[in-house]
């Protein structure tokens, strides 16, 4: 462009003008120094083949160029929102899987609450009554009173063999404290009328807490590369394991 409109066109007078012309085309519009349009002088100057050029390198730059430099920030961007959250999911899993468990309890049993804060309350002031005679040591007293009952009430209704059929299921997801640690948990509530279907693997109609708890867990965030990787490989296993029971049908 320096060499074809230096003589006639004042912003290709020079070699550093061209080049900033030629940026403002491509980024601030294509516009002369008294604001007329220039890629219309262009055209006048140089006939249909500058119109020709100019369309083929517009396209190959905002349209191809342009979209390519935004496509792999994009991509690095959600990449890298993605590997937080997933680092997030995993710091959070231990409360979470503990705030899952204590509304499970709750909703089999919803006097529990009470009883478990009377006797926590009963329990925590003879500990404290305890240590404070016997220690006096308050490294002693923080962690005695950070423990939870949860855990225990879940692994005594678990060991009772408490299921949750599909019925109870659904009345659960019409609770909205229920529904609430899904979402903290980050778990897809859109559908949660099939969750019983997702989370009943062998389609009994009965979940055990376990299979409750776990398979929430599981259900956290987007899934990732290693989930994908690890269902691969039980597939794989499985199709070994059938193969090594039919081959000795067929040698029969």
């Amino acid at each position: 462009m320096y060499n074809l409109g230096s003589s006639t066109i004042e912003e290709f007078q020079s070699l550093s003008a061209a080049m900033f012309t030629l940026f403002r085309c491509f980024t601030d519009g294509c516009s002369a120094y008294d604001g007329t349009p220039l890629s219309e002088r262009l055209r006048e100057e140089f006939g249909i083949a500058f119109s020709v050029g100019y369309v083929l390198i517009m396209m190959l730059v905002t349209v191809g160029i342009f979209n390519m430099i935004m496509a792999i920030f994009l991509d690095n961007a959600v990449a890298s929102a993605v590997r937080r959250k997933q680092k997030e999911l995993g710091e959070s899993a231990p409360a979470i899987e503990e705030e899952i468990k204590r509304v499970v309890v709750k909703l089999i049993d919803p006097s529990i609450e009470f009883r478990l804060s009377s006797a926590t309350r009963t329990s925590l002031v003879k500990k404290v009554l305890r240590s404070t005679k016997a220690l006096g040591s308050s490294h002693t007293l923080r962690s005695q009173g950070g423990l939870s009952p949860w855990n225990a009430e879940f692994d005594k209704m678990k060991q009772n063999g408490i299921t949750v059929d599909r019925k109870t299921f659904l009345a659960w997801t019409e609770v909205h404290e229920f529904l609430d640690v899904l979402e903290r948990a980050d778990v897809d509530i859109s559908n949660r009328f099939e969750l019983f279907d997702i989370l009943d693997v062998d389609m009994g109609g009965l979940l055990e807490l376990d299979e409750v708890v776990t398979g929430l867990m599981k259900l956290r965030g987007p899934p990732s590369k290693n989930e994908l990787v690890s269902i691969r490989l039980q597939v794989r296993l499985l199709t070994r394991l059938q193969q090594l029971q039919v081959a000795p049908k067929n040698e029969s």
